[in-house]
């Protein structure tokens, strides 16, 4: 929906989608249905306005790698330092970096 409808006809479009997906008689399609009634409202104006959570989600997906790397943490404040360093957008030079000048 976020790629091929345009945004003023979001909600025309879910509403077509969500009549046929109850045309179908499948009881998953008729569960996600009623969900999406439920936060009809929020689902349009999160396309409307083009927002999404891809970025936060790739940001988890970053920490629990870092996680796993380290076959876990002693405490709190090491993967907390792990997570700055890797996705704080520091870049450190080592001291036996070649330097140009």
């Amino acid at each position: 929906m976020y790629r091929i409808v345009d945004p003023a006809d979001a909600a025309d479009y879910l509403r077509a989608w969500c009549a046929t997906a109850l045309r179908s008689r499948i009881p998953a399609y008729e569960t996600l249905v009623r969900r999406i009634r439920k936060h009809f409202d929020a689902i349009v104006a999160a396309v409307q306005l083009g927002l999404s959570n891809s970025r936060l989600e790739g940001i988890n997906a970053k920490i629990r790698l870092i996680q796993r790397r380290s076959f876990g943490h002693a405490n709190l404040d090491n993967l907390t330092a792990m997570i700055y360093l890797c996705l704080g957008g520091i870049t450190i030079t080592l001291p036996t970096a070649r330097r140009d000048g």
